[in-house]
């Protein structure tokens, strides 16, 4: 039988969604935030916790049954409304902010869209990469040597195969660990009085690598699906 504390955390999970989703104000938003820490760090301590729980318990934010259906509609729209330099810039920002204590964002309702976006953009990658298969891989690599001069982090591997890479980064315990360290980040950021700077490096600069890299990955997919 199911762990009866897992359980408890992944009802309450379900519950929070429901009142993130109703919470219309940016403090009740904030508010919300909190709890949300509050129940992934219960979560995390729990050893049998990882392989029994599914992204729905990392992510409030899930994308509807359209969305699911076609997850490079939500590729698309990011894209078509922010070019990957300013995308990367937003990040640069946020975590400079999140890493320095005594100062915040100025725009907390903006960091707060902007992270909610990149969670349905990551989202939406995670189901690319488990849906993906080698003939949807194969068909994307002659699309993609226009898009090379605007990536800087992915290696030339990942590059050439931005699916593969998303398979390989985008597993549950990866996801887990991203959502935990981006909810961290954000409160950071949004308060004069944290700073991620004491934090684990995986929640620090290898996180800030890896959202580069995740996001140079589903910009080049998106770019080369939108030349079909």
């Amino acid at each position: 039988m199911e762990n009866s504390s897992n359980m408890d955390l992944a009802s309450s999970a379900g519950d929070e969604n429901q009142n993130y989703l109703s919470a219309t104000s940016f403090s009740q938003r904030l508010d919300y935030l909190e709890d949300w820490i509050k129940n992934e760090r219960k979560l995390s301590r729990l050893a049998d916790n990882r392989e029994k729980i599914g992204f729905e318990y990392t992510c409030p934010l899930l994308l509807n049954t359209e969305e699911q259906a076609n997850p490079l509609m939500i590729l698309k729209n990011f894209f078509s409304a922010h070019d990957l330099l300013e995308v990367k810039s937003w990040l640069k920002i946020w975590f400079k902010t999140a890493l320095t204590e005594n100062i915040k964002y100025e725009n907390g309702s903006e960091l707060l869209f902007f992270h909610n976006q990149l969670i349905q953009l990551f989202n939406s990658g995670y189901q690319i990469a488990q849906n993906g298969n080698s003939a949807m891989e194969a068909n994307l690599i002659p699309h993609l040597q226009s898009e090379e001069s605007l990536i800087s982090c992915l290696d030339d591997a990942e590059r050439e195969n931005p699916i593969k890479y998303l398979k390989a980064t985008l597993n549950l315990p990866n996801i887990i660990d991203l959502r935990f360290g981006m909810q961290e980040w954000l409160y950071s950021a949004l308060s004069v009085r944290s700073s991620i700077n004491e934090y684990d490096t995986k929640f620090i600069f290898i996180q800030f690598e890896l959202l580069e890299k995740l996001v140079e990955a589903m910009f080049l997919i998106h770019a080369a699906t939108s030349k079909k």
